[in-house]
């Protein structure tokens, strides 16, 4: 734990690049990289690989996954929870494979829900259905309860993490 605690440290100090090098972010599929404002962004911005889990649990307080897009390979899993001002996975474009050596829940590999604003179907986290998450975890995947007023991808994309 402790070591854990320093490596953090080191981490939020943008220290990972000499840490790290190309290992990537993380000691290993127990790590869990926890997400709940847009400074704790800070210790995996720069890494392109995550050795550990990242749950996300924005509330009111992140609005977009930006700092995420050097990410494209997570050896856990990836969750998106309870994040009501998140419009899209934008950030996530490059993400090409969540491993989930140690799923979430023991089963899942992404879980994304309870990202809407319940008074306001027009708010909250579109485009979670429209990508093939089956081509990036081949362990359980769980989408809902996300807003239900989404625009479409453009006609030739096939699945979009986000407008444009």
């Amino acid at each position: 734990m402790i070591l854990n605690l320093i490596f953090s440290f080191f981490l939020s100090q943008n220290n990972s690049n000499l840490i790290l090098g190309y290992w990537g972010c993380g000691l290993g599929p127990e790590d869990l990289f926890f997400i709940n404002s847009n400074s704790d962004f800070n210790q995996i911005q720069n890494c392109s690989t995550i050795n550990g889990s990242v749950f996300i649990n924005g509330d009111y307080h992140i609005n977009s996954l930006t700092p995420m897009k050097n990410i494209e390979t997570i050896n856990g899993y990836l969750v998106i929870y309870d994040s009501h001002i998140l419009k899209s996975l934008k950030g996530l474009h490059n993400l090409r494979e969540v491993r989930a050596y140690n799923p979430y829940l023991l089963e899942y590999g992404v879980t994304i829900k309870y990202n809407n604003y319940y008074e306001d179907n027009s708010s909250g986290l579109c485009f979670s259905d429209l990508i093939n998450w089956d081509k990036i975890t081949n362990k359980s995947i769980i989408v809902s309860n996300n807003r239900l007023d989404c625009p479409g991808c453009h006609f030739e994309c096939e699945g979009c993490f986000g407008p444009g």
